[in-house]
């Protein structure tokens, strides 16, 4: 904070804060300026819970990579990042870490550097591993505060479902983004409430052969994929698309971790 007289809502801003929230101007304890219009919103309380959560992204693409940085800048104190892959030069018309500076570069390494210089005080973990049943102990921990997955295997993304209800772990999972060029009718939803995505019916059957039958949360639009790629065999993408999905996933995040505690929506 640089100067003037500390807003009112300041004034009950405790000194055991976590430091990524505050900082000492004139010896006084004061907010951080980068989050001030959030703690308006969510309250100095709300800061503290998100701060001192974790939360794990699986699929750092079109997706993932926006759900990360709008979870870093909303105040997620730990963010662990998990995909495999290296930025291509087609990542670049939907995917925030893909730039021209950072074609070949690993996704997750990419994208610390990147949240590394908006929330410097953030814990930031990268994992350049591929998500599946022989990484799955060592990629999911039972200190996760919430997972979210945007990985596009169906048997990586139902194994990780499964995984985090078997240690409890609240997940979010992305259904089809690609072949879309409208956003608006993408919500969270219940999986298996889901209908007109390929996607999530492939991850529901696959779910229903474990017994598992309601109350995952996916973002998922019922709308029908339209737009082809002329028997390529590839899926076509844009860029408003994948990162609606993502910032869906990051807010329903943070409102659920908000509303654990109490604080959502006081």
């Amino acid at each position: 904070m640089s100067g003037g007289h500390p807003p009112a809502w300041e004034s009950s801003f405790k000194n055991s804060r976590p430091t990524a929230w505050w900082g000492i101007f004139l010896g006084v304890a004061q907010l951080r300026e980068e989050f001030a219009r959030t703690a308006l919103l969510i309250g100095t309380d709300g800061l503290d819970i998100l701060f001192r959560a974790t939360v794990a992204i699986f699929g750092l693409g079109g997706v993932g990579s926006f759900a990360a940085e709008a979870l870093a800048r909303a105040g997620i104190g730990k963010l662990v990042l998990v995909d495999p892959d290296k930025i291509e030069r087609s990542n670049i018309n939907r995917q925030l870490h893909a730039t021209q500076d950072t074609v070949g570069y690993a996704k997750a390494l990419a994208l610390k550097e990147r949240l590394g210089s908006i929330v410097p005080w953030s814990e930031l973990e990268t994992k350049v591993q591929r998500y599946g049943p022989e990484t799955a102990s060592e990629l999911v921990s039972p200190g996760y505060d919430y997972v979210l997955d945007a990985m596009d295997e169906v048997s990586a993304k139902v194994h990780l479902i499964i995984k985090c209800q078997q240690l409890g772990i609240p997940i979010i999972s992305s259904m089809g983004a690609a072949n879309r060029l409208d956003a608006a009718n993408f919500k969270v939803m219940d999986i298996f409430d889901t209908a007109g995505c390929p996607l999530a019916r492939r991850v529901r059957q696959q779910l229903r052969r474990f017994n598992i039958s309601s109350k995952i949360k996916a973002v998922c639009s019922p709308d029908k994929p339209a737009y082809k790629n002329g028997g390529s065999g590839q899926r076509g993408s844009i860029s408003f698309v994948p990162s609606v999905v993502g910032l869906l996933m990051a807010g329903e995040c943070v409102r659920d971790l908000l509303s654990k505690e109490g604080k959502a929506n006081e």
